[in-house]
Order: C-alpha cells, then sequence, then structure tokens
C-alpha cells in the first residue's frame, strides 16, 4: 500500500466525517447582553470573594458541614479503606460489600476507643 494512500485516505475520511457532524448541530443563537462591561466584572469578583464560582471541575457547594469524627478515627478507617482497596483512584468507582464498611467503621471506632483510654477516660468506653 502507498504512503500517500495510508495517510490521506483516513484524514480524507475523518474531514468528511467532521463536516456531517457540524451540520447536525442547531443553528447559534445572537445573544446581546443588556448589562456594561463593568456590571459583569463587579458581578464576577463579588461572586469569587464569596465563593460561589466553581473553579475547574470543582463543584461549589453553599455550606460547610463540621465533622463529627476525630481525626485518629478518620486516619484509621481511612488506612483500612485503603488496605481493603476501597479508594478509589481516576474514573474507577469502587463498591464496597456491607462486610467491608463494617471493617472500616469499627477501624474507627476502635481508634476512639484507644484514643479514650489513652486519655483516662476507660470508664466510658462502650463495648
Amino acid at each position: 500500500m502507498k504512503l500517500a494512500t495510508r495517510f490521506f485516505v483516513p484524514a480524507l475520511l475523518s474531514v468528511a466525517a467532521a463536516g456531517a457532524f457540524a451540520s447536525e448541530l442547531p443553528p447559534e443563537v445572537a445573544f446581546t447582553s443588556t448589562a456594561s462591561r463593568a456590571d459583569v466584572m463587579a458581578e464576577a469578583s463579588q461572586a469569587l470573594r464569596a465563593g460561589t464560582i466553581a473553579v475547574g471541575n470543582v463543584a461549589v457547594t453553599e455550606s460547610v458541614v463540621a465533622s463529627t469524627q476525630s481525626r485518629d478515627q478518620v486516619r484509621a478507617e481511612a488506612v483500612v479503606a485503603n488496605r481493603l482497596g476501597l479508594i478509589a483512584t481516576g474514573e474507577v468507582q469502587v463498591q464496597p460489600t456491607p462486610a467491608q464498611l463494617e471493617q472500616v467503621r469499627l477501624a474507627g471506632r476502635q481508634a476512639v476507643q484507644v484514643n479514650d483510654v489513652a486519655q483516662g477516660g476507660a470508664d466510658r468506653i462502650v463495648r
């Protein structure tokens, strides 16, 4: 097969496919702004200061919920979840089993109890 046929035929087919795809797009609608450039810049800077503008792929949340878990508990749960392969990397969705969730929960509970005993609160341990 000639070199020209190897490279130019696929290129020609991709250009033809792109042209067919472009014809299926809806026509553009003309947009006329009613706000001045200064108004838009002021609104944007106000939204940026308020933290309501999403940056990249980060979703904006309105409220922040305080954690009810201690650092030791979160750390222990993360270690067990990582050991069990429950921490997702990339776009892989990990579905933990109920037994795995229970192991993670127990690791966090044990970390709280160990921390409680270390601080002299052994009478508060619930088994």
